[in-house]
């Protein structure tokens, strides 16, 4: 099996940048199932796929900043 370069399970704080939440937020969300997520040594991972729909229904692309309301 080769690696084909894309990752598939990101850290609970990766996920959190990702979305522009708190990890608090994001150990939320894995609680009530709104994204996927595995337990590994110890560790929560979350499904990329998960986070980019949960990014997808909130409309935030990646890369773009929510604009300041002044």
């Amino acid at each position: 099996m080769s690696y084909d370069g894309d990752v598939k399970w990101l850290p609970v704080r990766t996920a959190s940048k990702m979305l522009r939440v708190s990890m608090t937020r994001v150990y939320q969300l894995v609680d009530v199932g709104t994204l996927l997520s595995m337990r590994l040594d110890g560790n929560v991972l979350v499904s990329r796929r998960s986070v980019e729909a949960y990014a997808a229904q909130r409309e935030l692309p990646f890369g773009e900043r929510r604009k300041k309301v002044a």
